[in-house]
């Protein structure tokens, strides 16, 4: 079987009216001896020698009261080493009962895994969902309890706890990513844009199903037509009538095959005339390699080109 990692001491703390509880606590989590019964047991059950590795190791903090109870939480928070883990008494005269106490504790650290000690029926599991919500942070723990259902019980909900921050961290990090990856598409596609309404050819992006997503301004230099009233007019309407089944069958080409294609068309000039385009398609594909963007890059090619300086 595979050797479980190594645990840290964790912190513990144990809020009951009755000094002689601390003490029992104290005894369960002596260092090493608790955590070496309880392996003893999982290897009686389920046949296994018991792993070799460092024992988890426990320090008790304790509170006499509900209200001296939440100071050490609120202390702990302060001081960034919250408690995973507490063991609550229902019964505390003259102060806060057990559900109380809960209640303050989880105002303060909704993450604080707790287990409630009862040697009584104060309250059934309705009232205690009535008065603090259904909660998977906490459990029932009737007295006299056996030092191995208390062994098992701070071993998983240590570990609960603890896993419980690893996700966080893992979310807070994935979204530092997320956001990091948009600023730098948000930059990619600002200098996209100064490029394209910079260049003297047509640029055209289409999506996978060939809907208009962006025009550059060389279609009114070249074209004549106004970029506001381009925008009312999908670019291949302006293609010639002949020429139109040819371009789109191209575009459909390159969606299906992700291989640039190029193709000549025309177009027609805000004067009526017709412009001959050359222009290559090429695809874009997201990070799953699939096509979802085609670029359409068209020179016109029915006037001399221009001498460059």
């Amino acid at each position: 079987m595979i050797a479980p990692t190594p645990i840290t001491t964790q912190r513990l703390l144990v809020i009951d009216d009755n000094p002689a509880i601390h003490e029992d606590f104290r005894k369960i989590f002596g260092t090493g001896g608790g955590s070496a019964q309880l392996d003893a047991a999982e290897a009686a059950f389920f046949g296994d020698a018991p792993p070799v590795a460092e024992p988890a190791r426990y320090a008790i903090d304790s509170a006499f009261q509900g209200q001296e109870g939440l100071a050490c939480v609120q202390a702990a928070l302060v001081e960034q080493r919250g408690y995973p883990l507490a063991f609550v008494d229902v019964r505390m005269p003259p102060g806060w009962d057990g559900i109380e106490t809960i209640a303050r504790l989880w105002e303060a650290d909704a993450d604080l895994q707790v287990v409630i000690c009862t040697a009584y029926s104060d309250y059934s599991w309705d009232e205690m969902i009535a008065k603090l919500g259904a909660s998977d942070r906490l459990v029932i723990l009737k007295k006299p309890f056996d030092n191995i259902e208390v062994l098992q019980l701070a071993q998983s909900l240590t570990a609960k706890w603890h896993l419980a921050r690893q996700v966080r961290a893992q979310i807070r990090d994935l979204e530092k990513e997320v956001a990091t990856r948009t600023a730098e598409l948000r930059q990619s596609e600002a200098y996209f844009r100064v490029i394209a309404e910079n260049v003297r050819d047509l640029v055209t992006v289409v999506d996978a199903r060939g809907a208009h997503v962006f025009h550059n301004a060389a279609y009114e230099r070249v074209l004549g037509i106004p970029t506001e009233e381009l925008g009312r007019t999908a670019p291949v309407d302006l293609i010639h009538p002949d020429d139109q089944i040819r371009v789109v069958l191209a575009t459909h080409g390159v969606l299906e095959s992700g291989a640039a294609e190029e193709f000549i068309y025309r177009m027609r000039h805000q004067d009526g005339s017709w412009r001959m385009l050359k222009a290559q398609a090429s695809p874009v594909r997201n990070p799953r390699g699939e096509v979802e963007r085609l670029v359409i890059v068209a020179r016109d090619i029915s006037a001399p080109p221009q001498q460059e300086f």
